[in-house]
């Protein structure tokens, strides 16, 4: 406190109204005493009586209403001195406060960010999540697409030798199809043996007609057919079918030629035709079992001809109607397919529910079909059927399971897109907060605010990865601020939740500083 915080005007205006009023006080004590040459006592007294009165007026008048004002200034003063300081406090606490609210702020912002960028990686996932449940719906569909169409391909050429084989009637052709078509199962028809004997036969057959149409039935043709017959197996494929040749073909018709030549011998010429006419009617059946035989030969279904022969006549229309649910099932799947292969972004909703309708029907068809299918005796076919009802299943249950996955993530990214927009709101409001706080902050908007004081304030930004400032290495000690051994250089800013502020009030200085780690070089 000095001179100027006194407030003279006032005491100066006491001093004149004291006097003012001394004055007229003098007058009044004047005029009750003569003044003149013979009035020496007179004037003594006047002189005492006026002395006192000063002395009185001063000390019982001026100096207790004097010394009561300048204690009431002093108060005064000393009580705005103490306003002053706990003023000077209270701003240092307000910036001070300011500047933890602008680190609570950052380190809020920066946890949101690092959430957000948790829940953008996390959405990624889902996202590549949502890639893989689409391959796994193209590529179990690819796989069903081929169980079929190698089914159908299957069914295919069962139905094409099934038809052939519908114009293959009758107990004889049964017999030999049956037993034959077995024997040739592993026969090379490329084998060049098998054209020959091919030929052979057809030779032997040619030998039969002409004795049936000639008159006259030499016996040397007969001889030739018995030779033919006897030399016709020595280079043949296949032991299966040599074998069967000669038990059933072979006998047969040498049994036949004996009868021939014994009729002809004894002269019965019409039993003779009649023999004749049976050998031609058998090697004949034979001929159009090589002939029917020959283009199957290489197909995969081959084998299955006896059980396929047996199968139509126990139950013929089976295999025709199962060929048409095959072949219906496997257009359907080719029609979706065909569009998923046209299609570069597949809709896995879409695609899914085709699915679904195809399978919610083929499940239960397939299933049947497959039980059903056990009847047949053909265990080729019955296993292809009961694989596929497995798979039809199982793709069924897959295509359900992965499109309540789909939806589950889809909700999840759903949820990821609205929390990141509400993350992007709330990022930006604290970051106008922080702006708003930083220009509080700011030197020169205080220095505005306080202009009768001096307020500075010293701004240390920190940035992980980045060195502390020399001149604020004290900082370290002075609030045993956490280190950790690191690669990084001295002093590096590790962890950080805000910046440091330095505020300085007049005399009263202090500092926010937020939690820091920092590195050390082990």
């Amino acid at each position: 406190m000095n001179i100027n915080d006194l407030n003279l005007e006032t005491y100066g205006e006491n001093i004149e109204h004291f006097l003012l009023l001394l004055r007229s006080e003098v007058e009044d004590i004047s005029q009750q005493f003569e003044t003149g040459p013979d009035s020496l006592e007179n004037l003594d007294r006047y002189l005492l009586t006026v002395n006192s009165f000063y002395y009185r007026s001063f000390h019982e008048t001026f100096w207790p209403v004097y010394k009561k004002d300048i204690k009431e200034e002093i108060n005064q003063l000393l009580g705005l001195k103490i306003q002053e300081e706990l003023l000077k406090k209270h701003i240092a606490a307000v910036i001070k406060r300011n500047a933890n609210l602008f680190n609570q702020v950052k380190r809020i912002s920066a946890r949101l960010q690092d959430l957000k960028q948790q829940i953008m990686e996390q959405k990624l996932s889902f996202n590549d999540e949502i890639e893989r449940q689409v391959l796994e719906l193209i590529y179990g569909f690819k796989e069903i697409r081929y169980k079929f169409g190698e089914l159908d391909d299957f069914m295919d050429c069962l139905n094409e030798i099934s038809s052939g084989l519908a114009s293959f009637q009758g107990q004889a052709r049964s017999q030999m199809l049956i037993m034959g078509a077995r024997s040739l199962c592993y026969v090379n028809s490329e084998d060049p043996s098998y054209y020959q004997m091919l030929k052979q036969q057809d030779q032997i057959f040619h030998l039969i007609q002409k004795c049936a149409s000639d008159d006259t039935i030499m016996p040397e043709r007969i001889s030739k057919i018995r030779s033919l017959l006897l030399s016709s197996t020595i280079d043949w494929p296949g032991e299966d079918f040599r074998n069967f040749y000669e038990a059933q073909i072979r006998a047969t018709s040498l049994h036949y030629a004996e009868l021939m030549m014994l009729n002809l011998q004894v002269q019965d010429y019409q039993r003779l035709k009649e023999i004749i006419l049976e050998f031609s009617e058998f090697f004949a059946i034979w001929l159009e079992f090589l002939d029917m035989i020959i283009p199957y030969t290489s197909r995969p279904a081959f084998q299955l001809i006896p059980e396929l022969y047996q199968l139509n006549l126990n139950n013929p229309g089976y295999l025709k109607e199962l060929y048409y649910d095959v072949s219906s099932t496997r257009k359907n799947i080719d029609q979706v397919g065909n569009d998923m292969d046209n299609t570069q972004d597949i809709d896995f909703v879409y695609f899914s529910s085709q699915m679904q309708k195809i399978l919610e029907f083929s499940a239960p068809l397939y299933k049947t079909i497959a039980q059903e299918s056990r009847v047949t005796e053909i265990t080729p076919l019955t296993a292809r059927l009961q694989q596929i009802s497995c798979a039809v299943s199982i793709m069924d249950s897959r295509i359900k399971i992965l499109a309540e996955e789909q939806l589950h993530m889809s909700n999840i990214i759903t949820h990821c897109e609205d929390l990141l927009t509400r993350l992007d709101s709330e990022i930006e409001l604290l970051s106008n907060i922080k702006n708003d706080l930083e220009r509080h902050l700011a030197p020169r908007n205080l220095a505005r605010v306080w202009k009768d004081l001096d307020i500075r304030i010293t701004h240390i930004p920190l940035t992980r990865g980045q060195p502390l400032a020399d001149e604020y290495l004290y900082l370290l000690d002075k609030y045993h601020i956490n280190t950790r051994i690191t690669e990084e250089p001295d002093n590096t800013i590790l962890h950080e939740e805000g910046d440091i502020f330095i505020i300085r009030v007049e005399d009263e200085s202090s500092e926010e500083i937020p939690y820091i780690i920092v590195g050390k070089k082990g």
